[in-house]
């Protein structure tokens, strides 16, 4: 499902306007990304928790030439779903 499509579902669902919704999920997914940089996790009851991991900096070989490539370090995003999400799609 692509944004523009979850947003025609969702004002389809409550009779709120196409425009409505894009504002409500833009404004969502803006308040989740500024709560991760601050406080690195946000949980929400029935979806599950988001949060901040640091993946530290690790070789790896590249398996075209066999070179040894340094990654830096970096934060990654990371989802656990609830479980009565989990639940709902097994």
């Amino acid at each position: 499902m692509t944004k523009h499509e979850l947003i025609r579902q969702v004002a389809s669902e409550t009779g709120l306007k196409q425009i409505e919704v894009e504002k409500v999920l833009n404004s969502f997914v803006a308040t989740v990304t500024k709560k991760l940089v601050e406080d690195r996790k946000v949980r929400i009851n029935g979806l599950g928790i988001f949060s901040v991991n640091r993946r530290s900096k690790r070789t790896v070989r590249n398996p075209r030439t066999g070179e040894k490539i340094t990654v830096p370090a970096k934060n990654v995003v990371r989802f656990k779903p609830a479980k009565v999400l989990s639940d709902s799609i097994n």
